[in-house]
């Protein structure tokens, strides 16, 4: 009988008829010697786990990919309660359904079917359900698996420092990695991104260098991704000339290095040398993107620079083939306002469809 029934489950998830599959499943298989038996349900689908193999992870797939989650789930949590062991390839089709519905709860109950079972321990779950618990912000609940981590690896540490440099918390993510520095864990170019993002977050010039001392003296001195973040952190924290020094010596700047550069003369105010910026970016011939352009209009906004803030705004069309977003548009009424252009902010600002912003900068212009 088993094998008749393993033939028909095979054929109807080959066939994609899931629903008649998954009855099938539920119908006969909780008592069924199919359990202890290896089922092929595709060249890539022969899945062994612990000494069990758990042949309906077709079926178990399809659900997955199906968006039906919570059946996958229940299905899964029956499996348990009849006794059979979970295994790593089940555990790994139900991360990559958490993973695209973001499903607080059904992170939940993933959690708890790993928690105890002979999968606990095994290497990279904890460190997916610390991404997927911050993924859908919850900090609180990928700190307390994190905690339960007894020798955190380096991806592991990876995970919670950049978990909670996503979610504002940048104090406890330096925090975390100087607690990995103490645990001799050797960091990696993501755990450095994290930590310098953290200390730009919490305006920690003094981390920043410390850690920066550090970059220097490991493997990714010259890596650009690295390079690019020091650069947004020493702009940022009010330390242009370090800023500068790290983009003249990186090997090769890319767009995001330029964009890094501007972006931080135009907040600091020093809106010549954000134009000068992007023209030597221009002469090196790369295309600026979007966000240069409002860093670059708001920093021509600030200084008056009307002429300047209107050549550029209209370049996007017709040099560079860029829509203005509301952002772009709500620096040129700024711009306008500023200068007193009041007739041509309005004019602009019915043009587009506006957020408060844009109609709140033309009032205040209006003073």
């Amino acid at each position: 009988m088993s094998a008749i029934f393993r033939n028909l489950l095979v054929m109807r998830v080959q066939g994609g008829s899931l629903e008649l599959s998954t009855d099938f499943f539920s119908f006969f298989c909780w008592n069924s010697p199919f359990w202890n038996s290896s089922v092929t349900l595709s060249s890539s689908t022969r899945l062994v786990g612990y000494g069990v193999t758990f042949g309906s992870v077709g079926a178990l797939s399809k659900l997955c990919e199906e968006g039906r989650l919570d059946e996958a789930l229940q299905a899964v949590e029956s499996m348990q309660q009849q006794g059979i062991r979970l295994s790593t390839n089940i555990v790994h089709c139900l991360l990559k359904a958490c993973t695209r519905k973001k499903d607080l709860n059904a992170i939940r109950r993933l959690q708890v079917l790993i928690v105890g079972s002979e999968v606990d321990s095994a290497a990279g779950l904890h460190d997916h359900l610390i991404r997927l618990f911050a993924s859908s912000g919850s900090l609180l609940e990928a700190n307390r698996v994190f905690e339960k981590v007894a020798k955190p690896s380096v991806y592991t540490w990876s995970a919670i420092i950049s978990a909670n440099t996503k979610l504002g918390q940048g104090e406890r993510a330096l925090q975390l990695y100087h607690k990995m520095q103490q645990s001799n864990v050797k960091s990696n170019k993501y755990i450095y991104t994290a930590a310098l993002k953290a200390c730009t977050e919490t305006a920690d010039l003094t981390q920043g260098r410390l850690i920066h001392g550090q970059i220097v003296e490991s493997e990714f001195k010259s890596d650009v991704v690295i390079g690019n973040t020091l650069i947004d952190m020493y702009a940022k924290c009010g330390s242009l000339e370090e800023a500068r020094k790290v983009f003249d010596g990186l090997p090769n700047q890319n767009v995001v290095s330029w964009a890094a550069m501007i972006a931080g003369y135009a907040q600091s105010g020093n809106c010549r040398l954000a134009i000068q910026c992007l023209e030597d970016m221009k002469q090196h011939g790369l295309k600026p993107v979007d966000v240069i352009f409002t860093s670059i209009l708001a920093a021509c906004s600030h200084a008056g620079l009307v002429d300047e803030g209107c050549r550029y705004f209209k370049s996007m069309r017709e040099e560079h083939d860029i829509i203005p977003s509301i952002e772009q548009y709500n620096c040129m009424v700024d711009l306008l306002g500023r200068a007193g252009h009041l007739n041509e902010a309005e004019d602009l600002l019915q043009t587009f469809q506006s957020d408060i912003i844009g109609w709140r900068s033309l009032l205040t212009a209006c003073r």
